[in-house]
C-alpha cells in the first residue's frame, strides 16, 4: 500500500513568497508610468527608448507571472485545507489510530 505523506502547514506556508512576488511584479507593472516620466528629457535617447521597451515587455511578462503566482498561492492554500479536512473525518475515534 502506498502512502502520501503531506505536510499542510508547509503547503500554506508556502504560498506566502509566492504572494510577494506577486505583490512584487504588479508593483513594478504599477509604477511604469513614474519611471517613464523620469525618462522626458533623458540625455541619451537611446537609453530612453530601451527602457520604455524593458517596461513594455516587462508588463506582459510581469503582469502573467503575478497571475500565475497568485493562482499557484491559492491552489496550495487550497490542498493544505482540504488535506485537513479529509486527515480531520478520517482520523476520528473509532476510525484510524494516528
Amino acid at each position: 500500500m502506498q502512502t502520501i505523506d503531506v505536510q499542510p502547514p508547509s503547503l500554506s506556508f508556502a504560498a506566502y513568497p509566492l504572494r510577494d512576488a506577486a505583490e512584487s511584479l504588479r508593483l513594478v507593472v504599477d509604477h511604469r508610468r513614474e519611471v517613464l516620466s523620469l525618462l522626458e528629457g533623458a540625455p541619451s535617447a537611446i537609453v530612453a527608448e530601451a527602457m520604455r521597451r524593458f517596461l513594455a515587455a516587462w508588463e506582459l511578462v510581469g503582469l502573467g507571472a503575478a497571475e500565475d503566482a497568485m493562482g499557484l498561492a491559492l491552489f496550495l492554500e487550497q490542498a493544505a485545507r482540504t488535506y485537513v479536512g479529509v486527515d480531520n473525518a478520517v482520523i476520528r475515534p473509532g476510525h484510524v489510530a494516528r
